[in-house]
């Protein structure tokens, strides 16, 4: 009498499952041992082949089984990154985006329960992917979009109360710092992605460019309804990093002067306090 095969253990068949179906070649082409294409890394099968223990019968053969739940997964990943980067979808287009996408998952596949988490990797891997040659500003547009999504995600503290203001004395404004909100960001490139980013949803022929670079400098924050992205003078950006790493008010405001207009200080001063960007005073 033929002995009956021992079944797997449970942690190997799901271990064995993971690998197959989020192997970004395919179902098939992992069984059949073909080698990744050019720039994935060769991952290797976690435990021997468990096939015979998957339901084949018909009408659905049972690598088609496989592929559907494997073509799922990618695809909820591959549209998680489009979500995540609207602006490098549309610069790349679908073809080289997904290619792109496949790449940086077998490189760096997910970790988290939060999917949020995906993209972490993203601007920084696309520093060596290929497109990067074709398209310069790419890796910094991918850096800037995953600053609009920390923006997105942080916690937000209260409108700053204006009566606040009028009770801190003259003498207390000299020793005063300014609390940024948590959800500002401050951005620095060779290029101005915003003009891009500005445009990520737009219906259209994609492959958009930027033909010059130029330093940019920008302000990211987060308002009552959803992420802003303003572009900053040399003199603002100054400012609010001395206010980020808790220099005085005083200081600061002087030495932005020397650069800007004691007139334009205090413009950006105000509309800075209007748009939620500062929060607190603290004496």
């Amino acid at each position: 009498m033929p002995r009956t095969p021992k079944p797997p253990k449970l942690d190997a068949l799901q271990n064995w499952l993971r690998w197959i179906l989020t192997d970004p070649r395919g179902p098939q082409a992992a069984l059949r041992g073909r080698a990744a294409p050019r720039g994935l890394p060769v991952r290797r099968e976690p435990a021997p082949r468990l096939l015979s223990w998957i339901e084949n019968r018909p009408p659905i053969p049972l690598l088609d089984r496989l592929s559907v739940y494997a073509d799922a997964y990618f695809l909820r990943i591959l549209d998680a990154l489009k979500s995540d980067f609207p602006a490098a979808h549309r610069a790349l287009g679908e073809k080289s985006f997904q290619e792109i996408a496949a790449a940086y998952l077998a490189a760096n596949p997910s970790r988290s329960p939060n999917i949020g988490d995906l993209g972490d990797k993203f601007p920084s891997f696309i520093r060596s992917a290929s497109a990067a040659k074709r398209i310069p500003c790419l890796p910094e547009l991918a850096d800037l979009e995953r600053t609009v999504l920390r923006c997105l995600h942080s916690t937000r503290l209260p409108p700053l109360d204006p009566a606040a203001l009028g009770r801190i004395g003259a003498q207390a404004w000299g020793r005063a710092r300014v609390l940024l909100d948590p959800s500002v960001a401050l951005w620095r490139g060779r290029w101005p992605v915003q003009r891009l980013w500005r445009y990520r949803n737009s219906v259209g022929k994609s492959g958009a460019r930027l033909r010059r670079a130029r330093p940019t400098r920008l302000l990211v924050y987060r308002d009552e309804t959803w992420v802003r992205v303003e572009e900053l003078s040399a003199a603002e950006s100054r400012l609010l990093e001395d206010f980020q790493q808790g220099e005085r008010l005083a200081k600061a405001c002087s030495r932005a002067e020397k650069t800007a207009s004691p007139r334009g200080v205090r413009r950006s001063f105000s509309r800075w306090i209007q748009a939620g960007v500062i929060k607190r005073i603290v004496t």
